[in-house]
């Protein structure tokens, strides 16, 4: 009895944080790669391939922020990020400028924050199109369990 009480404390004192920065490559567009994963409790982020799988079950609460980029051949500062689960599409985050052929030499932000259920296992990984990283304007990529439900 005191170890089953034991082991619900530490589930309970579980923490899953990860905080990853892409500060290279200027211009990204495909599946987003890290740099820099400063923080990666619970170790459920892999920095080579940008991919965070969920080592226990329940709500997450997630962030990315970054830039758009400058496309050469229209100057538009269009960009999106897809978040993926699983392989499969499960919403976007778009910046659709239509200042087509305007001079433009910054981009624009881009940053969202929502909640989502995931089971043990589950992989999430972001897939964009024209977002820019360098030192000053890094794209990060957080995530932190906020209740568990294994």
């Amino acid at each position: 009895m005191a170890l089953e009480n034991q082991e619900k404390v530490q589930l309970l004192n579980t923490k899953v944080i990860f905080n990853a920065q892409k500060t290279r490559n200027n211009v990204a567009s495909g599946y987003l790669t890290f740099n820099q994963v400063e923080i990666n409790i619970g170790d459920g982020f892999n920095q080579s391939s940008g991919v965070f799988t969920a080592p226990i079950g329940g709500i997450y609460k997630m962030s990315f922020s970054g830039i758009t980029g400058v496309t050469e051949n229209s100057g538009s500062t269009s960009g999106w990020i897809n978040v993926h689960k699983n392989e499969l599409s499960m919403f976007g985050i778009y910046d659709l400028d239509n200042t087509y052929g305007e001079e433009t030499y910054v981009g624009r932000n881009l940053a969202y924050t929502w909640m989502m259920k995931l089971i043990k296992g589950d992989k999430l990984k972001l897939n964009s199109y024209n977002i820019h990283a360098e030192d000053l304007t890094p794209v990060t990529f957080t995530g932190e369990l906020i209740r568990i439900e294994d």
